[in-house]
């Protein structure tokens, strides 16, 4: 008896993971019926609502969709800047999606956050690791085209070392 007073306590004060799975489950089946059937390019505000305790509570996948939506969807830069911080915490417990969005944002650099290759490359590497295909052919080109500019740049640096000598350059 006494252990049933504790779960219900438990329950009562604080959400256990399954009705963050419930909220969470409730908020994308509203969010599908708008934006999907509804020809709503942004959710309302109830579902972001939702999403939004879920996020609070630290339900990772709740934060992650919500940070795509304000990052990629938000008008205003504190709402892009929440998106991201949202991200950042869903893509720090693990979540792929999260940490590919993560690594896109700061590859392409925006408004919010300062264009940086190598916290791209960071979160990038712990998406491809975790099985997330996108970023694996991103992270190829990355390094692709950053071994060409090493290349280059020895190439160019290499030409800059040698002076060239001709006939006009030799003493007489």
């Amino acid at each position: 008896m006494e252990l049933y007073k504790k779960q219900k306590a438990k329950i009562a004060g604080q959400p256990g993971e399954w009705w963050l799975n419930c909220i969470y489950i409730i908020a994308q089946k509203m969010i599908s019926l708008e934006c999907t059937k509804g020809g709503r390019v942004y959710p309302s505000s109830l579902p972001l609502k939702l999403l939004k305790f879920a996020a609070n509570q630290g339900h990772v996948q709740a934060k992650m969709q919500l940070g795509q939506y304000l990052f990629e969807s938000g008008i205003a830069k504190a709402d892009k800047r929440n998106g991201l911080e949202y991200l950042r915490q869903a893509a720090k417990r693990g979540e792929p999606k999260a940490q590919f969005l993560l690594g896109q944002a700061f590859l392409q650099g925006c408004d919010v956050v300062a264009q940086d290759n190598q916290h791209a490359a960071h979160w990038l590497a712990l998406a491809a690791d975790s099985g997330h295909s996108q970023a694996r052919q991103l992270l190829e080109i990355i390094q692709q085209n950053e071994a060409r500019m090493r290349q280059q740049a020895s190439t160019d640096g290499s030409r800059a070392s040698k002076p060239k000598i001709t006939k006009n350059a030799l003493p007489a």
